[in-house]
């Protein structure tokens, strides 16, 4: 089942692609209109999703500005605390999600070419997206597919038609039923441990912090009670 998804997936691709080429025009991708940034991580589009969140909070910080000036009389505390706060929310993903929907095939086109110039294609064992990226650590499995892709073209020399993003090449590194190489596993058991460790680490900070707020609410209380008396 899955690997039937995986393939419906990989033809609409190659469809938009043809698009692309044929009416220079971009195609829509709903997808990328609703996941956004994680859409891209999950496409190991890296870069474009790094630019992407910095873009994002670059607007949602715009229009909550603008929201404390035109209905906060410039109090960002007001701003965040009523329904204006959901309003802008809900306006920066709809800006940004219409741009990654109207654009997001035509950047992967973009990133595949690229890929395609480095071999990726070629690679027998490479998988074209990651389920682990958009909730781990994504800078490690982007190291782990680096260094999966090197060890596997080592001995393997790119003709100069293995550098051209044809449809054939195009079709091969989309390919999504491809097994994954050990490195890439390791790097995946990798994300998931360290960012479990984060996790517990910033759940235990939190405990400290609010066992540290509990302790000076509590002394102060205390201070207040035995002035009184």
């Amino acid at each position: 089942m899955f690997a039937k998804s995986r393939k419906k997936r990989s033809d609409y691709y190659i469809k938009a692609f043809k698009k692309l080429e044929q009416k220079e025009t971009h195609t829509w991708n709903w997808s990328a209109f609703f996941f956004s940034s994680l859409w891209m991580v999950y496409r190991k589009m890296y870069f474009y999703s790094i630019i992407g969140s910095v873009l994002s909070c670059i607007l949602f910080f715009f229009l909550l500005i603008i929201g404390s000036l035109c209905f906060g009389n410039g109090n960002l505390e007001t701003t965040s605390s009523n329904m204006i706060f959901g309003v802008i929310c809900l306006l920066s993903w709809g800006i940004l999600g219409s741009v990654y929907g109207y654009y997001g095939n035509y950047w992967y086109r973009n990133l595949i070419e690229i890929r395609i110039l480095r071999g990726y294609h070629k690679v027998v064992k490479f998988r074209p997206t990651s389920w682990i990226a958009p909730f781990c650590s994504p800078l490690i499995i982007f190291f782990g597919d680096l260094i999966s892709k090197n060890v596997q073209l080592d001995k393997y020399k790119l003709k100069p038609e293995d550098k051209v993003p044809t449809l054939e090449n195009i079709s091969n590194y989309l390919e999504p039923n491809k097994p994954k190489h050990w490195i890439e596993w390791m790097a995946d058991v990798v994300a998931v441990i360290f960012s479990c460790f984060c996790l517990i680490i910033f759940i235990g900070i939190m405990a400290t912090v609010e066992n540290d707020s509990k302790q000076h609410i509590n002394q102060t209380q205390s201070d207040i009670t035995a002035e009184k008396h």
